[in-house]
């Protein structure tokens, strides 16, 4: 098969069914030639004729399951790559700042310091350090407005 053929075909399962058609007439045509052969003599011709068609016939769906297999991964490739795609969109959009992963994130890591703040500060008034040389950060709230 050409390339050009190779780019007509559509589908090549629905070509491969009219080759399996055409196959089963070949094998028609080769069980009356058997049983004609009892009954008066066949042509070597004619037997290699229906050699030569019984292989045209193979090599033809052999092609187009081939077609079929690269099409199908290529429908699968394709399908794969806008998969990649979408998910790709998806974690932009979580990853953009202002989001609210980034927002919930931001939220959790102001928690964190703020009681890493707590431990420092009792950690100073037990240490005996004067209240009013402790920075009092227990009460400040995470700043207000977009997160970097």
């Amino acid at each position: 098969m050409t390339a050009t053929e190779a780019e007509t075909v559509a589908w090549p399962l629905q070509e491969m069914e009219t080759e399996i058609g055409d196959l089963r007439a070949s094998i028609e045509i080769f069980g009356l030639l058997i049983r004609a052969s009892h009954d008066s003599e066949v042509s070597a011709e004619a037997w290699h004729k229906l050699e030569n068609d019984l292989a045209i016939r193979g090599d033809r769906i052999e092609e187009l399951w081939n077609l079929a297999w690269d099409q199908r991964s290529a429908e699968i490739a394709a399908l794969k790559t806008e998969h990649e795609a979408a998910l790709a969109m998806v974690r932009a959009e979580k990853a953009a700042p202002g989001s609210v992963e980034t927002v919930m994130e931001a939220q959790l890591m102001w928690g964190m310091l703020r009681q890493m703040v707590e431990i420092a500060a009792q950690s100073c008034a037990e240490a005996g350090y004067p209240p009013r040389q402790c920075v009092d950060l227990t009460a400040s709230k995470p700043p207000r407005g977009k997160v970097p």
